[in-house]
């Protein structure tokens, strides 16, 4: 869950976000950057009635996004308004698939750090040939 204070809800902070910001785009979101100038980052989600039809379905997809955000927060940098906009392929995506794509966009960024070797998961079903 964001705390209040972590969360962009007025429409003149979204513009500025829409505005000012840069962009990256990824497999299931669009994500939209801009300095703050604060000690905290705040967060914005938007999922277009267009992407997904029904509001129960569009606040589910919501709800992932914000736990995924909320177990990341302390790790990524602070002093940005980010908005999260979602692609239209999002609502056929899983928890994990979510997770791992806004995982994988904030490193990209650099607001996260890279994963290291010793963290990465190692496939052991695959085998070297000798």
């Amino acid at each position: 869950m964001l705390a209040g204070a972590n969360r962009l809800r007025r429409k003149k902070d979204f513009q500025k976000v829409y505005k000012g910001g840069k962009t990256l785009r990824t497999t299931f979101f669009r994500i939209k950057t801009v300095e703050n100038h604060t000690k905290h980052s705040r967060y914005g989600i938007v999922i277009a009635n267009k992407v997904i039809k029904k509001a129960v379905d569009r606040n589910r997809k919501k709800r992932q996004v914000r736990a995924v955000l909320g177990e990341l927060i302390d790790t990524i940098t602070k002093g940005y308004d980010i908005v999260v906009l979602a692609q239209s392929n999002i609502a056929e995506a899983s928890h994990e698939e979510i997770q791992k794509d806004l995982k994988k966009s904030f490193q990209k960024i650099g607001f996260l750090p890279k994963q290291n070797q010793d963290e990465k998961k190692v496939d052991h079903n695959t085998t070297v040939a000798s």
